[in-house]
């Protein structure tokens, strides 16, 4: 049965219910003769949700998410999400940020200006623009602004400089 007057609808079919006042507001809930349940709810301005078998959605003037059955992502304010199989990153543009990628055991985090990579077998620290280094299994580095840089290998070589006034490199039958 479907009942308008004016802006105001309502409507039942099946086991669905919906019900409207035009443009305020929207609910609809269960589900059409042969389909599946759903839920959709709109407050004009302030909110939009939707939620069915597969997906669920809030939508706000300050917000979004949306989650399904392999990813799910949304903001609330400057903050952001995002999650799937491989990937999980959130953080704040410009001040905070922590990625992992799973498939790789990779992880890179943001605070500021410093940055953290880490993965298996190497790690790298930067604190921009004054400071950085690298480790992995056969080499180490620094650097610090403006101009030292020390690198040493597994494999015995060596640099280190004070640019422009020092550098030194030795190892693998070199001195």
């Amino acid at each position: 049965s479907t009942t308008v007057v004016g802006p105001f609808w309502h409507r039942s079919w099946g086991d669905e219910t919906t019900t409207a006042l035009f443009p305020l507001f929207y609910f609809r809930s269960g589900a059409r003769p042969g389909g599946t349940d759903e839920t959709t709810r709109a407050v004009f301005p302030l909110f939009y949700f939707h939620r069915d078998a597969y997906v669920s959605i809030l939508v706000t003037p300050i917000g979004f998410s949306a989650r399904g059955p392999r990813r799910s992502g949304g903001f609330l304010g400057p903050y952001f999400w995002f999650k799937n199989d491989d990937i999980d990153a959130k953080g704040v543009p410009f001040l905070y940020a922590d990625v992992s990628r799973r498939s790789t055991g990779e992880r890179t985090r943001q605070f500021g200006p410093f940055f953290a990579l880490d993965g298996p077998g190497h790690k790298a620290r930067v604190l921009v623009p004054l400071f950085g280094s690298y480790e992995d299994a056969s080499e180490k580095d620094t650097y610090v602004f403006p101009s030292f840089f020390r690198q040493r290998r597994a494999d015995g070589s060596k640099v280190d400089a004070l640019l422009p006034l020092y550098w030194h490199s030795s190892g693998a039958g070199r001195s």
